[in-house]
C-alpha cells in the first residue's frame, strides 16, 4: 500500500485496487457511507460521483491530498507535519523574536528590582544585585 509522503523518493501513487481497498474497509469494518467518505474528503457527495470515479474504470486518480485524508480516516496512517525551508525559517525567525521578548521581559524584571534594591535595599542586597547585573549583561 502506498503509505510514503510524496516526498519520498520511494513514493507512488496509490492504484484503483488500493483506493477500492481502503474505501471498502472503511464501509465494511468502520460503517462508513459512501456519503461520509465524500463529505470528509469535500468531495461532491450528491451520487459519489467523484469517489466513484477514484474508484472505477474512469482515468482520474486521486489526489495525493484525499488520499491521505482517506488513509487518516481509515486509521492507516499517521501524517506527521513537513516543513518547507520557508516555514522553517519563518518558525526560526518568530522563536528568536520571542526570545528576544523574554529577554527584554526578564531585563526589565530586572531593572525594576535594581531601582527598589538601590533606592530601599541594604548594602548586602545592593551586593547581591551586582552579581545578577554582571550575570545578566555578560
Amino acid at each position: 500500500m502506498s503509505l510514503l509522503s510524496i516526498t519520498d523518493n520511494d513514493y507512488n501513487a496509490p492504484t484503483k485496487a488500493q483506493v477500492q481497498y481502503v474505501v471498502i474497509y472503511l464501509i465494511e469494518t468502520i460503517g462508513v457511507s459512501k456519503t461520509d467518505i465524500s463529505t470528509h474528503l469535500g468531495v461532491t457527495a450528491k451520487g459519489n460521483r467523484t469517489l466513484n470515479n477514484w474508484l472505477g474504470n474512469s482515468e482520474q486518480q486521486i489526489p495525493y491530498t484525499a488520499w491521505r485524508k482517506l488513509l487518516s480516516l481509515a486509521g492507516l496512517s499517521i501524517d506527521l507535519m513537513v516543513l518547507s525551508e520557508r516555514a522553517e525559517g519563518l518558525l526560526a525567525r518568530k522563536a528568536k523574536q520571542l526570545a528576544i521578548t523574554e529577554d527584554n521581559a526578564s531585563a526589565s524584571t530586572l531593572l525594576r528590582e535594581a531601582y527598589n534594591v538601590l533606592d530601599h535595599g541594604t548594602s548586602a542586597e545592593r551586593l547581591m544585585l551586582l552579581d545578577k547585573l554582571k550575570l545578566h549583561f555578560k
